[in-house]
């Protein structure tokens, strides 16, 4: 998480795309100019780091659980019904000890670099609820053709993003003043549910091998005035291709991704810049399956 010194500016005092507040902003105020203190002129950055090299987990860590229920209704011979709802996850704050706070102000005309560590809480950070239904249809003893719609009910978790740094006392620290203290920085969040539609078709070429296709189409969920890089969720349109392999018991299944870039600007106001995010990806999963 970065922040300029608008965006800081705006979390301390303005207010209008989150808050920060607690002891480090109790010691850092009074020696901030632009907030009437003495000491530090200007502020150029402020970074907040926990993040790591793995590719399966993060550096901060929670558990919880969540639930999943399904039903599907064979229709006919060659039309099958189904519906799903995944509830939202009830996890325990994000925590990891291994953070990095790093600051650039200036003190005296010069650029003064500030590293603190610490703990990171990231709080109440959850997966929305989802519901779901569909249907395939075996439109020929080689075509299945298939279509869903999901209701994805982000307000109900996105509403606020909030992360608690607090500085320890290790001698690196004591050399600032914020040594010992805890920043509380909140950024809103204000997420709209969203409807995702998708479509897809398999053909099986022949026995044992399919090739799919699909692609799926849904609204941005995050309103410009709160849109942020550290969530850039705003891709509304998939591409998917795919392929499966079988033989007795064992299969392989090859899937690709593409989201299509899509581009969503922040107008700003105030002192903020406006910002624009743009944002595509490319994925993809290699499944080997045994059926015993």
């Amino acid at each position: 998480m970065a922040m300029n010194r608008a965006q800081f500016e705006n979390l301390a005092s303005t207010k209008t795309i989150g808050s920060a507040s607690g002891t480090m902003m109790d010691k850092f105020g009074p020696m901030y100019e632009p907030f009437l203190g003495t000491g530090i002129s200007d502020l150029h950055y402020a970074y907040f780091d926990f993040s790591n090299d793995k590719k399966l987990t993060g550096e901060a860590k929670g558990y919880g659980a969540a639930g999943k229920i399904g039903v599907t209704f064979q229709a006919s011979q060659t039309l099958s019904l189904g519906a799903t709802y995944h509830s939202a996850t009830k996890l325990s704050d994000l925590k990891t000890d291994n953070a990095v706070m790093k600051m650039a102000v200036v003190m005296g005309g010069n650029e003064v670099p500030m590293t603190l560590t610490g703990k990171m809480t990231v709080k109440d950070f959850q997966w929305p609820s989802t519901m779901g239904f569909g249907g395939a249809w075996q439109a020929t003893d080689s075509v299945m053709i298939a279509a869903d719609v999901k209701r994805i009910n982000w307000s109900g978790v996105m509403k606020n993003f909030t992360m608690v740094f607090e500085a320890d006392n290790s001698a690196a620290n004591q050399q600032t003043p914020l040594a010992g203290t805890a920043l509380e920085a909140t950024l809103y969040q204000n997420w709209e549910d969203q409807t995702v539609m998708a479509l897809g078709a398999a053909w099986a070429v022949k026995q044992g091998v399919a090739l799919r296709i699909g692609y799926n189409h849904a609204s941005n969920p995050i309103p410009e005035k709160y849109l942020n890089a550290l969530f850039p969720a705003i891709v509304e349109d998939h591409v998917t291709f795919g392929a499966g392999f079988s033989e007795r018991s064992s299969s392989i299944d090859l899937s690709v991704t593409k989201a299509l870039e899509a581009e969503s600007t922040n107008p700003g106001g105030g002192s903020l810049p406006a910002v624009t995010s743009k944002h595509s990806q490319l994925s993809w999963q290699l499944a080997y399956s045994y059926r015993f």
